[in-house]
């Protein structure tokens, strides 16, 4: 289209697209993509500026990413509540493809962007979020102790207050701007509840990372909308 090189598809044939990178080029057993060493690049961090990207794949699970236009690295993996082996093809108005090798899965989102991003990145994060809620272990059973680390923004989008509460104690929370400008960081929240200050937030889309005391980190979208 013009200058643009598209590829369309629909979610099954995406997912076929999926497996064959699942299978690492093999389709049962023909070598599609028979250069085993590209492939590996491929899947590897290609620089040092974003860790978190290969050769047109997100690669889940290093230790910081940074965004598209951002001048930013932002700590953590780029979609914390998938699975840390997760390979990421995240593409323009949130089609998304994941491909994880320790799950034996594929998942395929199709639709339109959920909100004015060009590539809505933190969509495929909550999306996973579900996928996570669905997932049980029925021959498995739970310790208390083993709580599951969630959080919850409410009421969001906002353009007031918005209240947060979790499922464990918390070390700190951070709130930036899409371009990774901090505007707020709290050094120490022992609450798993509570109030942030978004009341003097211009309109527009923000990043909130929670840092639990266990290691484990949250970033959630956090939309203020016009009064």
């Amino acid at each position: 289209i013009g200058a643009n090189n598209v590829f369309f598809s629909n979610a099954r044939s995406m997912a076929r697209f999926g497996l064959l990178m699942l299978n690492k080029g093999y389709w049962a057993t023909t070598a599609v993509l028979s250069d085993s060493s590209y492939f590996q690049q491929m899947t590897s961090p290609s620089q040092s500026i974003n860790l978190s990207y290969g050769y047109l794949w997100w690669l889940n699970g290093q230790s910081s990413f940074r965004l598209p236009g951002s001048q930013f690295n932002f700590p953590g993996m780029i979609n914390p509540n998938a699975p840390s082996d997760a390979l990421l093809a995240l593409g323009k108005d949130g089609q998304f493809l994941n491909v994880v090798p320790s799950l034996n899965r594929v998942v395929v989102r199709m639709g339109n962007a959920s909100n004015n991003q060009l590539v809505p990145y933190f969509l495929n994060d909550e999306i996973w979020e579900h996928i996570n809620w669905l997932d049980c272990q029925t021959t498995q059973v739970t310790l208390a102790s083993e709580v599951e680390t969630r959080v919850t923004l409410f009421p969001n989008p906002t353009h007031t207050t918005t209240h947060f509460t979790a499922t464990k104690q918390l070390a700190n929370i951070t709130i930036t701007t899409t371009e990774g400008a901090i505007l707020f960081n709290s050094p120490h929240n022992p609450n798993q509840q509570g109030e942030l200050p978004t009341m003097g937030l211009a309109p527009g889309v923000y990043f909130v990372s929670f840092a639990f005391l266990d290691g484990a980190r949250i970033q959630k979208k956090l939309v203020v909308s016009p009064q």
